[in-house]
């Protein structure tokens, strides 16, 4: 599988220490709330419980390389949440690499995988309120604003739609 500038496989352990790197960048959760207070282990435990998920055939969790050489550039999923049923894209993009287009070009890729290799008929993402690049992001691919909420700690959610 592959995107314009990434080869995109299943998250294998052997991709855990490039993601550990991106996940503990200064910054690199800003706009991820519940990650955000998450150590070391406890995001080793996390990607743990992706991969299991992922081989259980429940979610898809994929890591994303560059072509030209390798380096893990993000991580994408396409998984349940909360037990409602319904499916939700997200990704995180290693933070050296944030404006350099590839949150547009992954959520575009995974748009595509969900048509044509799922009997998925809609899905969703949530964003903090803050975070207007990914807003943009999903308008631009046709998500629409559904629900808007106050999280306990004061956090503005928004969740967005797409039907396929």
């Amino acid at each position: 599988m592959e995107s314009e500038r990434t080869n995109i496989s299943f998250l294998d352990p052997a991709d855990f220490e490039e993601a550990l790197e991106i996940f503990l960048a200064p910054g690199a959760l800003d706009y991820i709330q519940p990650l955000r207070f998450l150590d070391r282990a406890g995001h080793l435990n996390r990607l743990y419980e992706k991969h299991d998920e992922m081989i259980s055939g429940t979610n898809y969790h994929l890591s994303c390389r560059l072509k030209e050489n390798k380096q893990l550039v993000a991580l994408l999923n396409l998984s349940g949440m909360g037990g409602s049923g319904r499916k939700f894209i997200g990704y995180i993009i290693r933070k050296d690499d944030w404006g350099k287009g590839f949150a547009s070009e992954l959520t575009e890729w995974i748009i595509n995988f969900a048509r044509e290799k799922t009997n998925f008929i809609e899905l969703h993402a949530i964003v903090e309120g803050n975070n207007a690049i990914s807003k943009h992001i999903l308008k631009k691919n046709g998500f629409e604003k559904i629900e808007v909420k106050v999280e306990e700690d004061g956090c503005v959610v928004e969740t967005y739609g797409l039907k396929l």
